[in-house]
């Protein structure tokens, strides 16, 4: 998304972000008639400026491609000698440029201006409208389609009929002329006045810009930034999401079943009907398409149904083609011509919605997502034009049997999705816990829904850091302010880590788990009071079972406590080191990564209380000055029985981390990290290049009296989270860096007077857990007890060698509080 209002980018108008940032944040706390009002007023201006324009483009688009079938009924054979299939290769050899320029035009889209290009404006609507009232906008955008036909026929014959010889030019090079004009006139206009994006439209004042780009980072959870997601980073994640294959595959053969249009003329004269007769009569097939096309795509939008519409659609149209074929009687054969473009053409526009829904944000993934499914679909116009061949009439026996065919297809292909979907649903279900209701705006449980906007509602916060020191902050902030009182965790991209540090890293971190083992008991846990080193596989225990992994813990170098410290401290200490000749640059490459992380995590608590409308200030007491950080290097191996498909193990049991913040790097594009939302359902949180996660620990949870949620997670060992492309198992590794708080402070020591309206914003303050208790629940000392506590509960045998005492009272508490 671009920053709330342009003029925020220039030099002045350090006076217009303050008021932008008060207005943006003011929105969260309106009530539901507030907002029905606003988005009612919005789209009423959106729709009258933008909608009229679009369609009359898509209008004219459909007009000059369809119109060589319109001059076929003329000279236009005859005057370019044209025999056999000519035709056909005249037809589908414009959708080679057109095709090719598919992909790389809708990407270039999310660079420059859309206005530019009028012929893929479509792409640029998921910047104006939800998802919910894009589809039946789609709708009425590729209705310009049916009504290019419909008033193709009448130009047709109009220009046929009284202009062919007029100053001696041929009708059909009349009809090419005064069509092309109209377009080019048209397209400077367009290039004109058709508006960008909200930020920059005069027509929309400064509340009605900030509100339009608000309510769409609600709808897909994450505000879009232009340029922030590279190409090839979009590509990956098109192509990571198998149901591409199938859109790509439903939209060919649809568009497949569709070929009949650019025939369509020359099929109606088979009928018997002159030239200008046969334009004349192709009208009222088109003109009633248009009127059905909206009606099915009203009630699919209204019904939240996509695949059983076009499934019946489909059916219609089969029908149509059927009849066509098998009888030779012209009333019977009209109404044919009826049935095939108001199912076929019908079903499509439903097909452009269904595609456009169902790939998230950002903004560049969902237009090559568009671009690939056109691009790749189109490609039925370069040889379906040939399942029309002159020599197959007047019946076309060939054409209208292979169009009854792959509408059936179609027809089975949505139906595939459909169960495809359902079974995603069923999985959601299993996990699920009775009388569970969805959020109605973002978890529709309709078919075919329900599993993509639950991952766009888990991708909610999926924020950009270079958001918050650029004049779009109040963007960063909103998604921020969502994900801390709602979520409890988000992906953050554009951090200020080196990819080269990251790399060298991690390449240290895998190089320090191929050391032999006798190297890695040297720094065992079990060494240090301070719960850091070495810890073998299912050493740690998590919610009374132990983890399937092995891990090193290590944390920002400080001296061990004094004597006369309270024993808590004892959390923090010197680091058990590798030996460096075994090893060499580990240390530096960690020091590196650490240190940079620890910048990050020092700079976001200001963030986190400007998000929560508080002083940057708010939190400075709460954190030791210097702030130690500790980072683990977890190794989860492929578990006993992976390589048949059966694991009883954990990686990780389901917890709440009980520092301030989590920093996670996910080092190897394995799955099995997962989040629990607040209706107790399980989400897959699988890796994302260029990203980190960010957990909300308990002990932010607990500073805010409950209104940051802190997220219970665990590390699910699936086999197939161990697989690579080629199917092999592999581990899975991966990096968090733990932000502790003041171990002296006490939750109840601090009073942070959040406003009521951020209050308000909670969807659900009772949520369901699989954690162990929450923070103050287990303990109500200061932060420092609860988590040395933690740690000698974890860590056993640590707890066993150093605090038995300690250890022996806090599992009777553990037990005492479980049962």
């Amino acid at each position: 998304m671009t920053e709330l209002v342009e003029k925020q980018a220039k030099p002045d108008s350090k006076g217009l972000i303050l008021e932008q940032d008060a207005l943006y944040q003011a929105y969260a706390s309106k009530s539901p008639e507030w907002h029905r009002n606003m988005t009612h007023r919005l789209l009423r201006k959106v729709d009258w400026h933008l909608l009229p324009f679009l369609i009359l483009m898509y209008l004219l688009n459909f007009l000059d491609r369809n119109n060589l079938s319109q001059a076929r009924l003329g000279t236009l054979e005859e005057d370019l000698g044209m025999e056999g299939t000519d035709y056909n290769l005249a037809t589908s050899i414009l959708f080679v440029g057109y095709l090719l320029m598919q992909l790389p035009s809708n990407l270039l889209l999310t660079r420059v201006r859309p206005s530019l290009f009028l012929g893929i404006a479509m792409a640029i609507w998921s910047s104006w409208y939800t998802r919910q009232e894009l589809s039946h906008r789609i709708a009425w955008f590729y209705s310009g389609s049916s009504l290019a036909n419909a008033f193709g026929g009448l130009i047709g014959a109009g220009v046929l009929g009284n202009l062919d010889g007029v100053h001696g030019i041929a009708g059909w090079r009349w009809l090419f002329i005064i069509e092309g004009v109209i377009t080019v006139g048209i397209s400077v206009l367009a290039a004109i006045f058709l508006p960008n994006y909200p930020a920059s439209t005069p027509w929309l004042d400064e509340q009605e810009q900030a509100y339009a780009q608000w309510r769409l980072m609600h709808d897909a959870g994450a505000a879009d930034e232009v340029g922030s997601t590279s190409i090839k980073e979009a590509l990956g994640l098109v192509f990571a999401d198998k149901r591409i294959y199938l859109f790509i595959l439903l939209q060919h053969i649809s568009l497949l079943s569709q070929n009949f249009q650019y025939f369509f003329p020359t099929i109606v004269q088979t009928l018997g009907y002159g030239n200008v007769e046969t334009l004349l009569i192709t009208a009222p097939v088109w003109v009633a398409t248009f009127l059905i096309s909206l009606l099915v795509t009203w009630t699919s939008g209204r019904t939240n149904d996509r695949s059983l519409h076009i499934i019946c659609l489909m059916m219609i149209s089969v029908v149509g083609g059927v009849v066509a074929t098998v009888t030779t009687n012209i009333g019977a054969r009209f109404f044919a011509m009826f049935l095939m473009p108001m199912g076929a053409v019908s079903a499509y526009q439903i097909i452009i919605a269904w595609v456009a829904n169902s790939f998230p944000r950002p903004l560049v993934k969902r237009s090559a997502a568009i671009a690939i499914a056109n691009m790749i679909g189109n490609t039925a116009s370069i040889y379906g034009s040939y399942m029309w061949p002159s020599s197959s009439g007047p019946r076309y026996i060939s054409g209208g049997s292979a169009t009854a065919a792959i509408a059936f297809l179609v027809a089975l292909v949505a139906l595939v999705i459909r169960l495809m979907h359902v079974h995603m649903n069923k999985r959601l279900d299993e996990t699920n816990p009775a009388g569970v209701h969805y959020n109605s705006d973002l978890e529709t449980r309709a078919v075919g829904f329900r599993e993509s906007l639950h991952f766009i509602n888990f991708m909610s916060a999926h924020n950009d850091f270079s958001q918050a020191l650029s004049p779009s902050k109040p963007i960063f902030l909103a998604s921020l302010r969502e994900a801390l009182v709602n979520v409890g965790f988000f992906y953050l991209r554009n951090a200020p880590i080196s990819v080269q540090t990251q790399e060298q890293f991690i390449a240290k971190a895998l190089d320090l788990f191929e050391l032999p083992l006798e190297k890695k008991l040297e720094i065992e846990m079990v060494h240090s009071p301070h719960f850091l080193g070495y810890s073998r596989l299912g050493a740690e225990i998590t919610a009374l079972k132990s983890d399937y992994r092995e891990q090193f813990d290590f944390a920002t170098e400080l001296p061990a406590p004094g004597l006369n410290e309270p024993l808590y401290r004892n959390v923090v200490g010197p680091n058990q080191w590798p030996d460096e000749t075994a090893i060499p640059s580990f240390r530096e490459a960690f020091d590196t990564y650490l240190s940079q992380v620890s910048s990050l995590a020092e700079s976001f608590p200001a963030l986190i209380a400007e998000a929560l409308d508080l002083p940057p200030s708010a939190f400075n007491q709460v954190f030791d000055t210097p702030q130690q950080h500790k980072l683990k290097l977890i190794k989860y191996p492929p578990p006993p029985g992976a390589s048949n498909g059966k694991s009883a193990f954990q990686g990780v049991g389901p917890h709440k981390d009980s520092g301030f913040l989590t920093f996670l790097l996910q080092g190897t594009p394995h799955h099995g990290l997962e989040v629990q939302n607040k209706n107790g359902t399980w989400i897959s949180a699988p890796p994302v290049p260029g990203t980190l996660v960010i957990n909300i620990g308990r002990s932010l949870e607990a500073l805010t009296g409950g209104i940051c949620t802190a997220t219970t997670h665990r590390v699910n060992l699936w086999p197939q989270n161990f697989q690579d492309g080629a199917g092999s198992l592999g581990p899975r590794f991966s990096f968090p860096v733990f932000q502790g708080v003041s171990l002296d402070l006490s939750a109840d020591e601090i009073s942070l007077n959040i406003p009521p309206h951020i209050r308000g914003l909670v969807k659900n303050d009772k949520f369901k857990s699989d954690a162990e208790a929450t923070f103050n629940e287990i303990f109500h000392g200061s932060i420092g007890e609860g988590t040395f506590i933690a740690r000698v509960t974890s860590h056993q045998d640590v707890g066993q060698r150093w605090y038995p005492e300690v250890l022996a009272k806090a599992l009777k508490g553990q037990r005492d509080f479980l049962t």
